[in-house]
């Protein structure tokens, strides 16, 4: 049941299911070998089945299958919803937009995490954190920075040994956020001086750089 949640549950899970597989398989053939006193073909194929139902390659192959069948659905529902939608924009996690990233000297990047993620597949650049990223500080770190204070900000970015800032302007630097953030200073155009804009300010992802 793991297995059709999550492959990699089988890594660690086996082994704590292996004694309860041994204890089922050893039921089941009691059970078969009352029922089918007289017929042991069906009785050795009937525990065949039932074993290699137990194996992790069984559940492995059906979670790949289910899997692929369900992203094929989701593609075929979104290319439909595509063709019926107005022109497509550009979204801050596409490679069209990171074509100054790459431009840029190679760095340590301060962004929202959902980009940062696109950051590490598109640029050469490191991030602080993103989206999939297991370091509890190294979140926290990207949270604070955008929604802390600006002296908060300036601090983390110290410590980081960050060289850029980079944040996608939907959702982040088109909503309401408290006057006193980094993210409101950077979607009012009122920067701190330690910030000066790579990109245009009005740019769908937002690129700045960090100035000592």
């Amino acid at each position: 049941i793991g297995a059709f949640y999550q492959t990699r549950i089988i890594r660690t899970g086996i082994y704590t299911v292996i004694p309860f597989c041994v204890i089922f398989a050893s039921m089941t053939w009691e059970f078969l070998s009352q029922k089918f006193k007289n017929n042991s073909f069906a009785k050795y194929l009937i525990q065949s089945v039932i074993c290699i139902s137990l194996t992790s390659f069984f559940w492995t192959t059906m979670t790949v299958i289910i899997s692929a069948s369900l992203l094929s659905e989701n593609t075929q529902a979104k290319t439909k919803t595509n063709k019926a939608e107005a022109p497509k924009v550009v979204a801050c996690t596409s490679e069209q937009v990171m074509v100054e990233l790459k431009q840029l000297k190679k760095g340590h990047v301060l962004s929202d995490l959902n980009t940062s993620t696109a950051l590490l597949v598109h640029t050469h650049h490191s991030v602080e954190g993103a989206s999939y990223h297991r370091n509890a500080e190294s979140i926290l770190n990207v949270f604070d920075f955008l929604e802390g204070s600006i002296e908060e900000a300036k601090n983390i970015a110290d410590n980081r040994s960050a060289d850029y800032v980079v944040i996608c302007r939907k959702p982040f630097l088109n909503q309401k956020n408290d006057a006193l953030s980094l993210l409101y200073a950077i979607g009012e155009n009122k920067l701190p001086e330690w910030l000066q804009w790579v990109s245009k300010p009005n740019a769908s992802l937002a690129v700045l750089k960090i100035v000592r």
